[in-house]
């Protein structure tokens, strides 16, 4: 950790399968993971407020280091009011979020499936409560 975090505030993966937000927003429609029209309402958004973020390399939030700074705090803010205000992906809006406040980010170059950082549990050794789901 400190070492990803010795010169940023943040530090997150890089999405490892997809080469742009904007190819990020076509997938969450593909998906069907969230409502069409709220999602092209937000990719709207950034193409008229922040258009080379959708040019970006998209961060994969399932890994999240972070200081507990003023800077890492107000992006974390925006991040929170984009999910409410527009699409629950938390995905679309983090690099908006981050670029924005002008935050120090550390991207951690990994596979998002498997690394030295994390393991993702299988369904055989932890079973999904299906009438949670």
């Amino acid at each position: 950790v400190a070492a990803y975090l010795r010169n940023a505030d943040i530090a997150l993966p890089l999405h490892d399968h997809r080469r742009s937000v904007g190819d990020e927003f076509s997938e969450v429609i593909a998906a069907g993971v969230d409502h069409p029209w709220r999602v092209r309402e937000q990719e709207y958004f950034l193409k008229q407020y922040a258009p080379a973020v959708l040019s970006e390399t998209p961060y994969w939030t399932a890994i999240i280091l972070r200081r507990r700074t003023e800077a890492a705090d107000r992006a974390m803010d925006v991040w929170i009011d984009c999910v409410l205000h527009h699409s629950r992906r938390d995905q679309l809006s983090v690099n908006f979020a981050l670029t924005s406040t002008d935050t120090p980010v550390t991207p951690i170059r990994i596979s998002n499936f498997e690394s030295d950082i994390h393991r993702w549990l299988r369904e055989d050794v932890l079973k999904k409560r299906r009438d949670l789901l």
